[in-house]
């Protein structure tokens, strides 16, 4: 008998996709924009998420929520995954637009915003066009490709995560694999671990070869691997480590300073 897949719901991100698509043996893979993953998980439609840390604050009292100790979507220093793309001519920045979809860097932005710049924030969403969107706000808010894809426009005058770095010298945690923790399977967890450990054996295998080897790589390859890799290095960060967790306790307490979550969730880790 044919096992049936577990569902799992991603954000529409390449990054998602590249760290995601060896589990397709074991699960049917969903994209969808970061909000509408949040949304499918809790109407029961997904088996597991990556989610924002935000949510799993806001719903894991409710849900009874494990984080699977596997792997999670942090940012480097360095990662131009979340951008603040600044309207011109704009010395005071007071109010700030996000897609509509990507709410979840808003949070972060309002920390930074308070603790360095003592600057209140009016947020807004937007959809449709980024230059028309520009025209009516002091600043938008990019998360994902959109930001890479916008990153060295000149108007961008803030790098999220190098900011909270900054701050915290801890790199910021954008998603963690997401499950009710009565129904996270052990089989699943030791696949999901299996598969990820053989990313990064292959990950650290390439690092070891000579310039020479990599160019052929890519020559031959259809996936463009070797240019996925240098971005990811330069971006992400996959390990789900102290840092991680350190970051994400830290996280918290700015929430809950600000009075943005009610309460500091505990982090259960699933192993």
């Amino acid at each position: 008998m044919t096992k049936n897949k577990k569902r799992l719901v991603i954000p529409n991100s390449s990054v998602a996709i590249r760290l995601t698509r060896n589990l397709v043996d074991n699960f049917e893979i969903y994209t969808e924009t970061p909000e509408d993953c949040t949304n499918l998980f809790f109407k029961n439609n997904a088996d597991y998420a990556l989610l924002s840390p935000f949510e799993y604050a806001v719903k894991s009292d409710f849900y009874n929520l494990g984080i699977v100790n596997s792997f999670a979507i942090s940012l480097t220093d360095t990662s131009k995954d979340s951008i603040l793309l600044f309207s011109k001519n704009k010395t005071k920045i007071s109010n700030i637009a996000y897609r509509k979809g990507f709410p979840y860097e808003s949070y972060l932005t309002r920390i930074i915003f308070t603790e360095n710049y003592d600057t209140p924030i009016n947020f807004s969403e937007f959809d449709g066009d980024l230059n028309e969107a520009l025209k009516k706000v002091d600043a938008l808010l990019l998360s994902g490709d959109e930001a890479l894809e916008n990153s060295e426009n000149p108007t961008t005058a803030l790098l999220l995560a190098e900011e909270w770095f900054l701050m915290t010298g801890l790199p910021y945690v954008s998603y963690i694999l997401v499950g009710r923790s009565d129904e996270i399977d052990n089989d699943d967890i030791s696949y999901i671990k299996s598969v990820f450990n053989k990313q990064k054996e292959d990950t650290e295998n390439n690092e070891e070869k000579d310039e020479e080897q990599l160019i052929s790589d890519v020559l031959s390859s259809e996936d463009d691997y070797y240019e996925e890799f240098e971005e990811d290095e330069v971006n992400y960060i996959f390990e789900f480590g102290e840092d991680q967790k350190k970051s994400i306790e830290e996280y918290y307490n700015y929430l809950f300073s600000y009075s943005i979550i009610e309460n500091i969730p505990d982090l259960n880790l699933i192993d």
